[in-house]
């Protein structure tokens, strides 16, 4: 019982730091996947970047994903959803509603189709095993109670780990800033792609074909964010509420 208390105690006291470390991670990832792992274009991208804007969309790309996981860790669960049960405190019911409805607005309108289409099916194998669960339990409460025990987090960690290579992964590897199209003088383009930033009047370009290329401010008479053709399995549900936008 002290052993327990005291990682849990080290855990909490921990957590600044380690919340901090694994975004700043993340963050990397994200630059690295984005530079095609290769250093050369990564390290030209992190001279110019601009790092809180790095930092927000990763933290953003990794709750989306990661959040809805929490109910596989009972602990955490019970804790966000403790506003919904019978006998709750205010305080209770206040935590749950300001963390919950945010977060669903935000997985709501980010996650693509089949990242949608996922978290329904695995809700509803969840909440299948926990309706077989519960009247297992009423028909033998004396045996049921090793078979219908929560799954540990530790156990869950195989499941968490597939989530994260198929899902997890290629969210956060995706590039947080939107596709351009640089044009000169006459509207001739010059190219095409992400304008990570400006250092000495030149722009940092990385191109589809993962290429940096730098380009003088003075060399460009316009900027034209377009919008990459998605398959209906990538595209967010949010832009199937926007109007059509121009295609790169």
């Amino acid at each position: 019982m002290n052993e327990r208390s005291f990682r849990e105690r080290v855990l909490i006291e921990n957590l600044p730091f380690a919340a901090s470390a694994l975004l700043v991670l993340v963050a990397a990832f994200k630059v690295f996947a984005f530079s095609g792992f290769e250093l050369p274009v990564a390290f030209a991208v992190l001279s110019v970047v601009d790092y809180p804007t790095v930092l927000l969309a990763s933290l953003v790309s990794f709750l989306v994903v990661a959040a809805p996981l929490i109910i596989l860790v009972e602990g955490p669960w019970q804790w966000l959803t403790a506003g919904n049960r019978r006998g709750a405190t205010v305080g209770q019911v206040w935590r749950s509603s300001l963390l919950v409805a945010p977060a669903v607005i935000l997985i709501g309108f980010t996650i693509n189709t089949v990242m949608l289409a996922a978290y329904l099916l695995g809700s509803g194998i969840l909440i299948a095993t926990r309706i077989y669960s519960q009247r297992k339990k009423r028909q033998s409460p004396e045996t049921a109670a090793d078979h219908l025990r929560p799954i540990p987090f530790w156990r869950n960690w195989f499941v968490i780990t597939f989530i994260s290579a198929t899902v997890l992964v290629p969210s956060i590897s995706k590039p947080w800033l939107p596709m351009e199209v640089i044009s000169g003088p006459g509207g001739q383009k010059i190219t095409q792609g992400y304008v990570v930033g400006e250092q000495a009047e030149r722009l940092l370009v990385r191109t589809d074909d993962l290429r940096i290329q730098w380009i003088a401010v003075a060399d460009i008479d316009d900027r034209t964010i377009c919008y990459p053709e998605k398959s209906w399995t990538t595209k967010q549900l949010v832009e199937y509420l926007r109007s059509p936008e121009p295609k790169c």
